[in-house]
């Protein structure tokens, strides 16, 4: 699946979004994303998003599962792309998905 994890506490017109991919379900993935949180960890986008934008107020998010695929590579572009194009605040890391951009993927078909 993809999913966006919504921060509550930023104002409306301009939420700050984790974008994200996963083969396993939501309930598990966010559930990790939490625990890393709760446990302080610098790695955690909520722990240095509510650090850095509420002073370590207590971190409200929403999860959602934004496309489902079948396939590994469709749901990394799916991910770069929305990253890539998003409108508001994106609460990924640099490391997660800074890479050449993606221009197009083209396929091509022979018939004998």
């Amino acid at each position: 699946i993809n999913y966006e994890i919504e921060c509550q506490l930023c104002p409306e017109e301009e939420r700050s979004v984790y974008i994200g991919e996963t083969s396993r379900n939501l309930y598990t993935r966010s559930n990790e994303h939490v625990a890393r949180y709760r446990g302080g960890k610098m790695t955690s986008f909520m722990f240095k998003h509510q650090d850095s934008a509420h002073q370590g107020e207590q971190a409200s998010y929403r999860a959602k599962v934004t496309a489902s695929t079948r396939d590994c590579l469709t749901r990394q572009v799916r991910e770069a792309v929305l990253i890539r194009r998003s409108q508001v605040p994106v609460l990924n890391s640099k490391t997660e998905w800074h890479q050449p951009p993606l221009y197009r993927v083209q396929h091509e078909v022979e018939r004998a």
